[in-house]
């Protein structure tokens, strides 16, 4: 999260008036620390803010894109805890994607499954560097990471220089993580896809994280142009999880969807009560009727019911998540292999020393530090830039250097753009050939276990105790929930 930009969710918030908790973490995390211990953490948080506003209703908790997951899992172990909560871009079903697209989620089948962060985690002295995961994400987009970017600081390095320092402040705190907090991820997340299927499980398999119990108004946030998170993994949790849309209704859940970011979020604290009062259902929300009146933009928002088909719609073909199957299980043998034979040898080998020392040559750090006061040889920049910034003069639109500077960015621009798409051809071919084949597809048919279905029996009792709880709790309300396909009105 951009924390300083006023149009963040904190600078929405803030301007609605709202009382803002922020929840960060340290670099470092606590000696023996795991995903439940963190949970656990998060809850105890939620509740000390609801302590402080009795008067309040339960609080709204928002999440970007890994936090956005941790939001979904905090919800579901603690049902009557949270309010609505919004997530943002987060990987809920890693594995979803389109054929030609979203190669990032084919890394842990060609590099290896999970015995990597492993060995990572062992010359780390028990230490995954978060920086690597930063990298991954740098590489998706390397003409914007490691070219443009920079192009466009120094093209406009009056206005933009504080926002630049301020963003790469943010994405550049690389935070250490436990060897079982980056398993855990990577097994019911980005290989394994346990979340996604109901059938991950917190504190070594005691606490079953069922998304089902979640009680809470769920806004589910995605856009195409993110790299990261594309709308595929953001939205087919739900598909996954629920049977149908006559089960959202049954269970009193409202699911929102938006497939574009930055202007919709601007109306979730105003829509927030709307979505309340709403049926239980699955909704899109929708802009309508932009306006702009001195210099401010005015929107209205319209929640329109949609079915499990336009989730599905986003989908080219399912059939190309099944080879996951088989990475899992690969995953699993390797990691079997790595810690049997391996990894004792490894682990003797690694000292305090070498553990820091490898964490400092990291490429996202050393890049950064040969560019900064810390490099001696660049002790004289400090007092040689202030000079220029007093003296520098700018150039004026018609010079011919600045047209030749635009048509070099471009060029090389371009250029990047070529060998990242034929790098992720390459990537997606290879994966292909060597999962997406019969013989792989046998070694993983236990990836394709099919959740417990209700039955119509269930549905229509479940609909009967809803009734009657809101006949009960509001004797002169009268509730018709619609009448699903064989199941009595």
């Amino acid at each position: 999260m951009g924390a300083h930009e006023h149009d963040s969710q904190l600078g929405v918030a803030l301007r609605e008036g709202h009382p803002v908790y922020l929840v960060s973490f340290r670099r470092e995390p606590e000696q023996d620390q795991q995903l439940s211990d963190v949970a656990y953490a998060e809850a105890t948080f939620v509740r000390e803010v609801i302590r402080r506003h009795p008067r309040a209703p339960l609080p709204a908790i928002i999440g970007n894109c890994q936090a956005g997951w941790a939001t979904l899992v905090l919800a579901a172990t603690n049902p009557d805890l949270t309010g609505p909560i919004v997530i943002n871009g987060s990987p809920v079903t890693a594995v979803s994607g389109n054929i030609g697209d979203n190669t990032f989620r084919y890394i842990a089948g060609i590099f290896g499954g999970v015995w990597i962060p492993m060995l990572l985690c062992d010359l780390g002295q028990g230490m995954f560097d978060g920086a690597n995961l930063i990298h991954n994400f740098e590489m998706l987009n390397p003409e914007r990471r490691l070219f443009l970017k920079y192009a466009e600081l120094f093209r406009d390095v009056d206005t933009t220089r504080e926002s630049f320092l301020a963003t790469e402040k943010w994405w550049s705190s690389f935070c250490l993580l436990h060897e079982n907090e980056i398993c855990w991820i990577l097994e019911n997340l980005f290989i394994g896809n346990r979340l996604g299927k109901n059938m991950a499980y917190l504190g070594s398999g005691r606490q079953h994280v069922d998304l089902k119990q979640i009680r809470a108004r769920i806004i589910v946030f995605a856009s195409h142009g993110d790299k990261v998170t594309p709308p595929q993994q953001a939205l087919n949790w739900i598909t996954d999880v629920y049977e149908n849309e006559e089960e959202i209704r049954v269970r009193g859940q409202h699911i929102v969807s938006s497939k574009v970011v930055n202007r919709e979020f601007r109306q979730v604290a105003t829509t927030l009560e709307a979505i309340e009062a709403l049926m239980p259902s699955l909704y899109e929300m929708c802009i309508k009727d932009v306006q702009e009146h001195d210099g401010r933009k005015s929107f209205s928002v319209e929640l329109v019911e949609r079915s499990f088909k336009d989730i599905r719609a986003l989908n080219d073909d399912y059939r190309d998540e099944f080879p996951f199957g088989a990475v899992d299980r690969a995953s699993e043998l390797q990691a079997q292999i790595y810690h049997t034979i391996a990894r004792p040898f490894v682990r003797a080998a690694v000292t305090t020393f070498t553990a820091q020392a490898s964490r400092s040559v990291h490429p996202e750090r050393l890049s950064r530090a040969l560019m900064s006061s810390r490099n001696l040889m660049l002790a004289g920049f400090k007092s040689i830039s202030e000079q220029v910034r007093q003296s520098r003069a700018k150039a004026r639109v018609d010079n011919p250097f600045l047209l030749a500077e635009a048509l070099y960015v471009q060029h090389i621009a371009h250029a990047m753009i070529c060998w990242r798409d034929l790098r992720d051809m390459m990537y997606e071919l290879m994966f292909h050939s060597m999962w997406n084949t019969p013989l792989q597809h046998y070694f993983s048919d236990r990836y394709e276990v099919q959740a417990r279905q209700m039955t119509l029996e269930e549905l229509s009792r479940s609909r009967c105790r809803a009734d009657r709880a809101l006949a009960t709790a509001h004797p002169d309300f009268w509730f018709a929930a619609p009448t699903a396909a064989g199941l009595p009105s």
